[in-house]
């Protein structure tokens, strides 16, 4: 078990797009191995398989990740 911070806002868990509400410390299961991600509500991600540095262009499709949230804005 690790224990975090999540700062002001709301936070989704990366893995099972659960919600949290921020400003308070949290226990998350997680093996050593494993570190959390956490995405702030409004955040919009741009996800292709097989990329590993951010100015690679992507070989398939391209998924866009979109947490509910306060206004966003994203140019592809």
């Amino acid at each position: 078990k690790k224990l975090l911070y999540l700062p002001e806002g709301t936070w989704y868990d990366y893995d099972t797009r659960e919600k949290y509400t921020g400003k308070q410390y949290i226990v998350k299961d997680a093996p050593l191995d494993v570190c959390p991600v956490f995405v702030k509500a409004g955040s919009i991600l741009p996800v292709a398989d097989g990329l590993t540095y951010a100015s690679q262009k992507p070989e398939g499709p391209v998924k866009l990740m979109v947490y509910p949230g306060a206004d966003a804005e994203f140019t592809l």
